[in-house]
């Protein structure tokens, strides 16, 4: 089960197993709630989040945002674990 997120929550996201997880910082999503999860991921709770902005290992942002995504994608930051690359967004 996906772990509920709100506004303003840091979470990593991997999208592709063979790219490191990268931060995001959640800022909307496209309503009051966000948006049921697209992923058919199996969580009835998972929601979709309209935007986030990427930061760096520091936690600052970068200047880039990504779309649409899911909390069955994210998980609690792991400090060991972060690189500060480009998000590589699925195809």
């Amino acid at each position: 089960m996906s772990k509920r997120r709100v506004i303003g929550d840091v979470v990593q996201v991997q999208y592709d197993k063979t790219e490191p997880p990268y931060l995001i910082k959640l800022t909307s999503g496209s309503g009051v709630v966000p948006d049921d999860c697209v992923l058919d991921c199996g969580d009835l709770e998972c929601r979709e989040w309209a935007v986030a902005i990427v930061l760096d290992d520091i936690r600052r942002p970068t200047g880039e945002k990504v779309y649409h995504i899911s909390e069955c994608l994210m998980s609690d930051p792991d400090p060991l674990n972060l690189s500060a690359h480009k998000p590589k967004m699925p195809s």
